[in-house]
């Protein structure tokens, strides 16, 4: 479980929590945070939850992995994610249907550029992704938050290959004049990156629904959370009504 705040108690037993981002509260923490071993966590600020991912990928060697939040868990026991498990498939959260393809979303709520650098450097690296890509990112579904759970082989996989994206991504971009919720661009790149893995690749998996630390379906809390949105906040300043009502990351 990514996070930056501190947990009394966890929905589900098998949750370890990971302290990520630059808190003063992460130098006191007691459980495990992304500075140790090989990490990413000097790049949180670009990354998002991905420092904890990075982490999960280079620190452990679980038979099976995953990610959710501190404000997002997937509503499932221990038992049924063996069940699950046994069959080779991924948990994934409901995938979502933007109003948009996908490509035009993020155009819409990130940015041209960013997206345009995104299409030149996975074509080029995997080529057989070219007519996928096409597919995928004309259509309108999307698997947010980053969030999965999955056997080894999966997580390796995939981690190498949106890793190896997103670094070149970093380096071609350099450093940019963003606000800290798009300088987080490589944390939504890789949802479409995700989609797209799992979609091209007729990954077999379950959908599950997510829930919030006390057990209640965030989809029924969707336009609160859209409210407290820092991204909606800022467009509603600037009158841009029709991009604040649309603005999954």
């Amino acid at each position: 479980m990514a996070t930056h705040v501190t947990f009394s108690k966890l929905p589900y037993d098998y949750i370890v929590p990971i302290f990520l981002g630059n808190s003063a509260q992460k130098k006191s923490y007691p459980g495990l945070t992304d500075q140790t071993g090989a990490n990413i966590a000097d790049k949180n600020h670009i990354y998002s939850e991905l420092t904890a991912l990075y982490w999960i990928w280079k620190n452990t060697d679980d038979d099976f992995v995953g990610l959710c939040h501190y404000r997002r868990f997937f509503d499932i026991t221990e038992s049924e994610i063996h069940r699950i498990m046994s069959k080779n498939q991924v948990i994934l959260p409901r995938v979502q249907r933007l109003r948009w393809r996908v490509d035009q979303q993020f155009i819409r709520v990130h940015s041209q550029e960013i997206w345009n650098h995104v299409l030149d450097i996975l074509y080029r690296k995997y080529p057989e992704y070219i007519s996928l890509g096409k597919q995928i990112f004309s259509d309108n579904r999307l698997y947010r938050y980053n969030m999965f759970i999955a056997e080894r082989t999966f997580a390796e996989n995939y981690c190498s290959f949106v890793f190896n994206v997103l670094f070149e991504l970093e380096q071609v971009l350099g450093p940019l004049p963003l606000d800290g919720y798009q300088q987080r661009y490589a944390g939504f790149v890789s949802e479409r990156l995700l989609s797209l893995y799992i979609l091209g690749n007729n990954i077999p998996k379950v959908e599950t629904r997510i829930i919030n630390e006390v057990g209640k379906d965030i989809s029924q809390l969707k336009w609160k959370q859209i409210i407290n949105n820092l991204y909606f906040r800022m467009v509603i300043k600037n009158g841009n009504h029709e991009t604040a009502k649309h603005t999954a990351s």
